[in-house]
């Protein structure tokens, strides 16, 4: 990774004192949504609070430091104990106050991997920084696998997992009666996001995850994104089509064997960088995670057996011999699409049609060998066309 994403991902993640702020201590900055439901914002993550007769339930908490203003902006909300914390991943801007909060009696809840990873410690491969690993007093106590649900202040908290998405252990919160959806750092509003590449984070995981949270929302939904202000379906929406246009113009690139300097010179995300690209990750460095991520040891396996899926149409499709030149095509691309495992291998098809245009197969021959498939008689046909 260049120096540039080095630079960046430790800001996020270890967060130094902002230039003149010296030892002043963290604002927190409050705002009232419904329900019981406010929003705090500071230095690091967005934090959710629900509050109530029952209590207060938190989700995330930013860094240590942040700890004694964000329990005096939740004492203005609510003097009843905090009772749950639910952490949306492992990032230290989210994890912060753990210790400190869990020492008061609060219950602390994250899905397995985030434990497994805090207990551990974890290498952020792009800071070349080693996080140590968690105290007991610091790790969650209550863990879940796919869904979570907590009955809390006369709300049905809602805690749904996406598999690697930003990270191996991201969280979706829905407050279902308030319409309120927390999305943690699947959704950065207004910024380029950061992918752990090395906690299983791909663009792959981000738009299905995206897309998940869309399925939930409504029209009169609140979404509290991880960083960046508060925003609703249609502002998530630009969030994804800015994901899926980057990620289409990337991966028929890596496909074809481009590097990573050719793939920046290309400028995928520029008619997106006025808007996302100016308060955090800059284009070239988030093209890199995005190309990066896709270099991945499991996302070239979903390649392999995508490429042998592919490669293998002309033998296994029927009747598309018989059909007329249009029809073979559309016989063949729906046959693919079916044995395509998921939705990953779906958009490594459309992007290898996308890169294959008029070249007669050598793409797909190129990626092919590149994914270890040895024999693909759909180049052999492309390339006798």
């Amino acid at each position: 990774m260049q120096r540039s994403v080095c630079l960046a991902l430790v800001f996020l993640l270890l967060a130094p004192p902002l230039a003149g702020a010296g030892k002043k201590p963290p604002t927190v900055e409050t705002t009232r949504l419904k329900d019981g439901i406010h929003l705090l914002r500071g230095r690091g993550a967005n934090v959710g609070v629900l509050s109530g007769k029952d209590g207060v339930l938190l989700i995330d908490t930013q860094y240590p430091k942040s700890t004694k203003p964000l329990r005096a902006a939740i004492r203005k909300i609510s003097k009843k104990p905090i009772r749950f914390l639910v952490i949306t991943h492992w990032h230290g801007d989210h994890v912060g106050g753990i210790q400190d909060l869990a020492k008061s009696g609060t219950a602390v809840i994250a899905h397995n991997n985030v434990r497994k990873r805090l207990a551990s410690g974890g290498y952020l491969a792009t800071a070349d920084h080693q996080a140590p690993p968690a105290t007991d007093q610091a790790l969650p106590i209550l863990t879940y696998s796919d869904t979570l649900t907590i009955h809390f202040n006369g709300q049905t908290v809602r805690c749904l997992h996406i598999p690697l998405a930003h990270t191996n252990g991201d969280t979706i919160v829905h407050f279902v009666e308030s319409n309120v959806i927390h999305m943690g750092d699947i959704y950065f509003n207004g910024l380029y996001p950061y992918i752990d590449v090395n906690a299983g984070g791909n663009i792959d995981g981000m738009i299905r995850a995206v897309k998940k949270g869309l399925k939930i929302a409504d029209s009169g939904s609140t979404i509290i994104p991880g960083h960046g202000p508060l925003a609703n379906r249609e502002d998530m929406k630009k969030y994804l089509s800015m994901l899926e246009t980057i990620r289409g113009r990337v991966r028929p690139q890596v496909l074809a064997g481009k590097s990573l300097k050719e793939v920046q010179a290309s400028k995928p995300t520029a008619e997106f960088d006025a808007q996302w690209g100016k308060l955090y990750l800059k284009p070239d460095q988030f093209t890199e995670i995005v190309y990066q991520g896709m270099q991945k040891p499991e996302n070239r396996q979903t390649l392999k057996q995508g490429i042998q899926v592919i490669c293998q149409a002309p033998k296994k499709a029927q009747g598309w011999k018989q059909a007329s030149e249009p029809e073979k095509t559309m016989i063949l691309a729906s046959w693919i699409e079916k044995n395509l495992k998921n939705t990953e291998a779906i958009n490594v098809f459309k992007a290898l049609a996308l890169a294959e245009a008029s070249r007669k197969g050598q793409i797909l021959r190129k990626a092919a060998r590149e994914a270890g498939v040895d024999t693909c008689p759909m180049a052999d046909m492309l390339s006798a066309r």
